[in-house]
């Protein structure tokens, strides 16, 4: 991408563009879900201070940080295999400034409609749940601590 952006000549291989929207999925799948194990892990250390290394401990954060990076590459993988299986017969050209799925199924001239479900419902959901993790997290933590402030008052 980095290349394309300097060079006159504004081409990409059909694997290059694989491996480009392979890689975008992946590490932004990946990202969302960190924010989210981040977000539990502040509710922990804030909510539950007495017993943040019992249940943070080295094992828990391990299979956590693995879950996260086998699912977003899980999530890459189908998206890059299904994108791959496609039919491409006329332009080759995309109208974007880099590979995604949704600009190479407007280009595909067979039948997209696992590929958009796959989109719309596993991206989307791969989108919105951590965002509604994280918002839950937070919420707890500003409960908690509104809660707190207010029976330290009292005494």
């Amino acid at each position: 991408m980095l290349e394309n952006f300097l060079s006159t000549h504004k081409a990409i291989s059909f694997l290059g563009c694989i491996s480009q929207l392979h890689f975008f999925h992946f590490l932004g799948s990946t990202e969302a879900m960190l924010l989210a194990v981040m977000a539990f892990d502040r509710f922990v250390a804030i909510c539950k201070p007495l017993r943040y290394t019992l249940i943070m401990n080295h094992q828990v954060c391990t299979q956590m940080a693995l879950t996260v990076w086998i699912i977003g590459f899980s999530h890459a993988l189908m998206h890059s295999i299904m994108t791959s299986r496609l039919n491409f017969c006329a332009s080759n050209q995309i109208h974007h400034f880099f590979c995604d799925v949704k600009p190479l199924l407007e280009l595909a001239c067979g039948n997209t409609e696992l590929n958009q479900w796959l989109l719309n419902t596993v991206t989307g959901t791969l989108g919105m749940a951590p965002f509604f993790l994280i918002l839950l997290s937070y919420f707890y933590i500003i409960v908690y601590l509104f809660f707190k402030t207010h029976s330290c008052r009292d005494i």
